[in-house]
């Protein structure tokens, strides 16, 4: 939705000149006065929006977020994205308070719920542990009218309002397409996974599996382990594995945690093509290193951007966003990495 802002500054005046011009208060020049009210009607810009915006404004509501986003750089383009979506509607009196908490500790996740609720936030957008008391704590906010979005994972059956974020089913079937031209017939591949409680790595590794039964069913998969998204476990679990089979020759890698799999794969001193996800400082240099082969990224920045404007949208217009709110899956190599 355009904002006040934003007419002001295409129109190269104040937000006051605008807020008089379209509720015809008078004290504008005419030809100012019918710029403003030509890019109010180019942008789609409705007086009854305005009005329900200065009502949202004397409110002063609080968005909250929560996300399992500690040690995951990962986030700080989704922290971006949620940011930049404040500052623009900052002029509708809106706090966003975000709620952070490391790897999927159930607990922990249902204290950060529970805090921003106790700040009075109107809606949440969430970062759902894939648990049946998540479930039940979405649907319990959407009874009590309070709106609920998932952003960069979803979970099943919670009556969530919308799901921002990526299609991970085709975020893994792209990884094994791309792993196909990697290996031969003998190839032994090791998945590298956050956590079993994330929907979205569970269906990264779903897709995966599918195109490797399609295409590649004479490879193996060897074995798939967990690194809570963090870097010392992933260098960990991945070096004791690669001990253990000294054939892999593929690593893909669902979620963060990648430095720990390349620091292991350096240790062990065997040439092991990789394929990450998404484009954090780190997994961009060794891209360029040539360390990892592929990743496939998401759109972070979007993710918390959209999140935060389709709860506006809702609370302020009576618009639903759609179910999901999908952000593009890019391949990013060695020749196109930023």
């Amino acid at each position: 939705m355009v904002t006040l802002k934003q007419i002001a500054e295409l129109a190269g005046v104040s937000r006051g000149t605008v807020d008089r011009s379209l509720n015809n208060r008078g004290g504008v020049d005419p030809e100012v006065d019918k710029r403003i009210k030509t890019l109010a009607k180019e942008l789609n810009y409705s007086p009854n929006r305005a009005g329900r915006a200065l009502a949202i404004r004397k409110k002063q509501p609080k968005f909250g977020v929560v996300l399992c986003s500690i040690g995951n750089m990962f986030f700080t383009d989704v922290i971006k994205g949620i940011k930049k979506a404040e500052e623009e509607l900052a002029d509708y009196g809106i706090k966003v308070l975000i709620n952070e908490i490391k790897g999927y500790n159930l607990e922990d996740q249902i204290k950060a719920i529970d805090e921003l609720v106790s700040e009075d936030i109107k809606c949440l957008a969430l970062m759902p542990i894939d648990d049946k008391s998540i479930t039940k704590k979405i649907k319990d906010l959407m009874l009590e009218n309070m709106p609920v979005v998932t952003i960069n994972t979803d979970i099943e059956n919670s009556e969530r309002l919308a799901y921002i974020g990526c299609d991970y089913f085709l975020s893994g079937k792209t990884a094994a397409g791309l792993a196909s031209f990697m290996m031969n017939e003998n190839s032994k591949v090791l998945i590298v996974t956050g956590s079993s409680k994330n929907k979205g790595h569970n269906q990264r590794i779903e897709g995966f599996k599918t195109v490797m039964d399609e295409r590649c069913n004479s490879a193996e998969i060897i074995d798939v382990v967990e690194n809570n998204d963090d870097d010392i476990t992933s260098y960990i679990v991945t070096f004791d594995t690669l001990n253990k089979h000294k054939d892999v020759d593929l690593i893909y890698v669902t979620s963060a945690g990648v430095s720990g799999v390349v620091r292991a794969v350096a240790k062990i001193g065997r040439k092991i093509n990789i394929i990450s996800c998404d484009e954090t400082n780190d997994i961009i240099k060794y891209v360029e290193a040539g360390n990892i082969t592929a990743t496939i990224c998401q759109q972070p920045f979007l993710q918390g951007y959209k999140a935060i404007y389709a709860l506006f949208d809702y609370i302020v217009n009576d618009v639903k966003p759609p179910e999901k709110i999908l952000t593009a899956c890019e391949i990013k190599i060695k020749e196109n990495i930023t």
